[in-house]
């Protein structure tokens, strides 16, 4: 965010070949926290004294920025009553075999998850062959949840088939597994010189025209993360504002802590000399930790663990949720979004790094949720993310400079993307901006220009 008419860039979706180098002079500073953003072929700056009054409103301290030049590009025509619907998922492939996405097992074959089952389920579920493995109330969303485990050599959806037969107001799913929604992480990518072969740590920064120390901002702001572990003990995190629960169950191993200590870092993380300071490091962080490694050591979540993450974070009531993972859709974390979001919540996630072919990645691709996608540093499509109209904006997440435990390194995929669009989010919802998916993207989008094929694209 700057001062004295600096003015923001979002970008939405794809930049066509021929407008790509225009796009790298004209990138200005992003939304609300000088930040930008692509998703549906649409440009946006701010307009002079929009983000003063939303500093202000924050309680956010700014700094100038003198290096930064300010972009002016004429306004963006009204959109038409059909660009203004939310996203749809129809377009989007289907899964490349039944039961995986992405080369993963998509879910738990041996297990089934109820929402809101009637009274006496349990007794008839067992005598139908189920065991009733789990059962938690979610008392802030109020919702029921059973995690059923079949016996015999039931498929999956056999089983679904006959709860619903016998029980035709119940609601059932497989128990979907996550992963975090992350292409790669490159180690041992820095010289003896300490500059990196992609360039120093403050790149993304300086595309973003973002203060490189952060210093002041996120003052009065609540962010709720869910993700892998975080390690407390980095120097990022020294005197941060940082709450942590774990979801996964405790008789297994807690996934690795790369993803969570980046992530967590990026929101919040002390500035520092080596370039991994947080977008609002005087935020306060609430990290739910719901990975767990299955049985080759890969870091996994299911439903049942995001399910009971969301109902904590939305005690917490923060000004955003970040979900940093991807799977397939499961209508147990649909009605768990969709009752947070009558308590207000505000979800952002990773739009998916499986590719432009792959499936639509969950919950991401729900209306409720607003999708972020990766752009490189030329300001294209990054060429693992995944391509859908259910994606709303990008921002960069190719070579993030960020922590991880034990120093830092460089990191690339749609979640690291999505932080940029979480921390502008927060910002405009602490300074008023109603609590909802639709009018914050209005709000974004306000300030926008087309920027590719008009209207909403595929990318």
């Amino acid at each position: 965010m700057k001062e004295g008419g600096t003015e923001p860039t979002i970008t939405l979706d794809r930049f066509p070949r021929q407008t790509m180098r225009l796009f790298w002079i004209m990138a200005g500073v992003f939304f609300a926290l000088g930040i930008l953003f692509v998703g549906g072929a649409i440009v946006i700056f701010g307009q002079p004294g929009e983000i003063e009054k939303l500093v202000a409103r924050v309680v956010v301290k700014v700094t100038p920025d003198p290096a930064a030049k300010p972009v002016r590009l004429p306004p963006a025509e009204k959109r038409t009553a059909k660009s203004t619907k939310r996203k749809s998922t129809k377009d989007a492939p289907v899964a490349e075999h039944p039961g995986y996405v992405h080369g993963q097992r998509a879910s738990d074959p041996s297990e089934i998850v109820v929402i809101n089952p009637p009274k006496g389920f349990a007794t008839r579920a067992g005598q139908l062959g189920f065991v009733t493995a789990e059962k938690i109330d979610l008392k802030t969303l109020k919702v029921s949840v059973q995690r059923l485990q079949k016996t015999g050599r039931m498929h999956a959806h056999e089983a679904m088939a006959t709860l619903r037969k016998e029980f035709r107001t119940a609601s059932a799913d497989v128990n979907t597994l996550y992963e975090v929604a992350q292409s790669s992480r490159r180690m041992s990518r820095q010289t003896g010189s300490g500059q990196s072969n992609v360039g120093p740590p403050s790149r993304v920064r300086e595309l973003a025209c973002w203060p490189q120390t952060g210093r002041g901002y996120g003052k009065g702001i609540r962010i709720g993360m869910i993700d892998t572990p975080v390690e407390r003990r980095h120097s990022a995190f020294l005197n941060r504002r940082l709450v942590r629960k774990s979801f996964h169950d405790p008789d297994t191993r807690p996934g690795s802590s790369v993803h969570g200590t980046a992530f967590a870092a990026m929101f919040i993380g002390n500035p520092s000399s080596e370039g991994f300071g947080g977008l609002l490091p005087e935020a306060k962080l609430y990290a739910a930790i719901i990975f767990q490694r299955d049985e080759i050591g890969e870091a996994r979540a299911d439903s049942m663990a995001l399910v009971r993450a969301v109902d904590w974070l939305a005690s917490k009531r923060p000004h955003v949720v970040n979900i940093s993972l991807a799977g397939i859709d499961n209508k147990a974390v649909r009605k768990a979004i969709a009752r947070a979001r009558k308590q207000k919540l505000i979800f952002v996630a990773g739009a998916g790094s499986w590719g432009r072919r792959a499936a639509a990645a969950y919950p991401a691709a729900l209306r409720s949720v607003i999708a972020i996608t990766a752009i490189q540093h030329g300001l294209s499509p990054f060429r693992n993310a995944n391509r859908g109209r259910y994606i709303d904006f990008a921002a960069p997440g190719v070579d993030v400079w960020t922590a991880i435990p034990g120093g830092g390194d460089y990191q690339t995929g749609s979640s690291f993307a999505a932080t940029y669009g979480a921390a502008a989010v927060a910002v405009a919802v602490a300074s008023g901006v109603r609590r909802s998916p639709g009018d914050i993207c209005a709000h974004l989008r306000k300030f926008a220009v087309d920027a590719g094929d008009p209207d909403r694209d595929n990318t």
